[in-house]
């Protein structure tokens, strides 16, 4: 899904739940660029909780928000971080959705 190698250093747990994230926009017929965005997006944030050591089950808000102001942090653009953050709901709809 991503299009470098971060979900490769992300735990099990997120490189399966990017797994199914991936195949359910599949099945939803989204496009590829979209999937690949997305799966940036959601690599960087795997890799960023894998390294403190949280699960994609055991992501709070508190968290969210922390990531979103290590992106404020770092200077992305806000349209960025929106991006990241639109791909975030996404992402936890569909664990939801799939009873994770």
């Amino acid at each position: 899904m991503a299009t470098d190698n971060t979900s490769d250093a992300c735990s099990a747990a997120w490189r399966s739940a990017l797994a199914l994230f991936d195949g359910d926009l599949q099945r939803r017929g989204a496009a590829e660029k979209t999937r690949r965005a997305y799966g940036f997006d959601l690599g960087h944030f795997a890799l960023w909780c894998t390294r403190q050591d949280i699960q994609p089950q055991a992501v709070t808000v508190r968290q969210l928000r922390r990531y979103a102001a290590v992106l404020s942090e770092r200077r992305s653009a806000p349209t960025t971080v929106a991006r990241k953050l639109a791909a975030l709901r996404a992402f936890f709809r569909t664990l939801r959705e799939h009873g994770q």
